[in-house]
C-alpha cells in the first residue's frame, strides 16, 4: 500500500470515527433532522423569513430542520389537506406535520402558502414564526407543556382583538390540547404583552425581539382590521336605526288608532249636525231657535275637531315621511355593510369562512 493510499485510508477512518462519535453523542433521530440541511440548504426566501421575524439561532436551526417549503395556493392546499383546521374561522396559511418514533419527534415538515398580495404584507413571516413555535411545542416534555399551558390560558385572557379571540375560542371549544398548542403559537406571535415573565423568558429562546413579529402580525391584519372597524361602526348604526324604526312603527300605529278614533268622532258629530239641521228645518218658533243654537254650537265643535284632525293628519304624514327616510337610510347602510363583507371575502380569497350578510327587516 502506497503512502498516499495509506493516508486516504487513515483520513477515512478518522472521518468514520468522528461520524460514529457524532451519532453516539446526538443519536440517529438528530441525524435524520440534520442530514436534509446538508443536501438541501434553506433558500434565500426561507432565510429571509427567519431574519424578518428575529428568530434566534436555536429557533432558526429548528425551523430549517422542518424543511420549510413555500408553495403556491393549489400545491399548499394539497400539502395541508389532511391537517385539521376546522376550529379556525380562516383557512390556515401554514401547517406543520411531524412524525414520531417511540414518543420522540424524528422529523417535521412546515408548509407556508405563498402570498404576494401587498395587502397581506407580513403574513408569511408571521406564519413561519407560528409554525416554528408548533415545532417547539411538540418537542416540550409533558410537564413543560402543562406548565406553559396553564400560563398561556391566563395570558389568553389579555387578548382584546376580536378576530384572534374568536379563533382561540373555537379551538378552546374543540380540543384542550390543541387549544394549548395553538395558544403557544398565536400568543407568541400576536400578543404583545403576555403579562407573565416566565412566558416572556420562554419566547426569548426563540426570538431576539418578539415585538418584531408581533408588529408584523398587526401589519398583516391591517386591511382586515380596517374592514372590521367599518363593519362594527355600521353595525352599531344599524342597531340604533332598527331600534328607532321599531319605536317609530309603534308610534305610527298609535297615531293611526288616534286618527281613526278622531275620524269616528267627527263622523258622529257630522251625523248629529245633520239630525239637528233636519229637526230645525221641521220646527218653528222657540223650538226652532233652540235647535238652531244647538246646531251652531255643534257645528263650531265639529269645525274645531276637523281642524285638529287635519293638523293631526299632517303631523302623522310627517312621521311617515321621516320613517320612510329612515328605512331608506337603513337599507343603504345594510348595502354598505354587505359591500364590506364582500370586500372582506375578496381579501380572504379561498378562506373557509366569510362574514355573514344581513338582510333589511323593516
Amino acid at each position: 500500500m502506497s503512502a498516499r493510499t495509506s493516508g486516504k485510508f487513515q483520513l477515512r477512518s478518522v472521518l468514520l470515527f468522528l461520524f460514529a462519535l457524532w451519532i453516539i453523542r446526538f443519536g440517529l433521530p438528530y441525524l435524520t433532522e440534520e442530514l436534509p440541511l446538508l443536501f438541501n440548504p434553506p433558500s434565500t426566501e426561507i432565510t429571509r423569513l427567519t431574519i424578518a421575524t428575529a428568530m434566534t439561532p436555536e429557533a432558526t436551526r429548528l425551523f430549517y430542520r422542518q424543511s420549510p417549503a413555500i408553495e403556491p395556493k393549489p400545491v399548499f392546499a394539497q400539502s395541508c389537506s389532511k391537517i385539521n383546521h376546522a376550529a379556525e374561522e380562516l383557512v390556515a396559511l401554514g401547517c406543520f406535520r411531524s412524525s414520531t418514533q417511540s414518543g420522540r419527534i424524528i422529523s417535521g415538515k412546515i408548509y407556508i402558502q405563498s402570498i404576494t398580495d401587498a395587502r397581506f404584507d407580513g403574513i408569511m413571516e408571521v406564519t413561519a414564526a407560528h409554525e416554528m413555535l408548533h415545532a417547539v411545542y411538540v418537542r416540550l416534555s409533558r410537564s413543560e407543556q402543562q406548565d406553559l399551558g396553564d400560563r398561556l390560558e391566563q395570558a389568553a385572557l389579555r387578548v382584546k382583538d376580536t378576530r384572534l379571540a374568536g379563533v382561540l375560542k373555537r379551538y378552546k371549544d374543540t380540543d384542550r390540547e390543541l387549544y394549548r398548542n395553538e395558544l403557544h403559537s398565536h400568543l407568541g406571535t400576536e400578543l404583545g404583552n403576555l403579562g407573565d415573565e416566565v412566558l416572556e423568558k420562554h419566547y426569548r429562546r426563540y426570538f431576539t425581539d418578539r415585538n418584531q413579529v408581533v408588529l408584523l402580525a398587526q401589519k398583516s391584519q391591517t386591511s382586515f382590521r380596517q374592514l372590521d372597524n367599518k363593519a362594527q361602526t355600521l353595525k352599531t348604526e344599524l342597531d340604533r336605526l332598527e331600534a328607532d324604526l321599531k319605536a317609530d312603527k309603534q308610534s305610527i300605529k298609535n297615531a293611526d288608532k288616534a286618527l281613526l278614533a278622531n275620524q269616528q268622532n267627527i263622523d258622529s258629530l257630522k251625523s248629529s249636525l245633520m239630525t239637528l239641521k233636519n229637526q230645525a228645518d221641521d220646527s218653528s218658533g222657540g223650538n226652532f231657535t233652540s235647535l238652531a243654537q244647538q246646531f251652531e254650537s255643534t257645528k263650531s265643535t265639529y269645525n274645531i275637531r276637523v281642524q285638529d284632525y287635519n293638523a293631526q293628519v299632517q303631523t302623522h304624514q310627517g312621521q311617515v315621511d321621516k320613517f320612510n327616510q329612515k328605512v331608506d337610510e337603513y337599507k343603504q347602510k345594510v348595502t354598505n355593510y354587505n359591500a364590506i363583507a364582500k370586500e372582506e371575502r375578496s381579501l380572504l380569497g379561498e378562506l373557509s369562512a366569510s362574514p355573514n350578510t344581513i338582510k333589511p327587516t323593516p
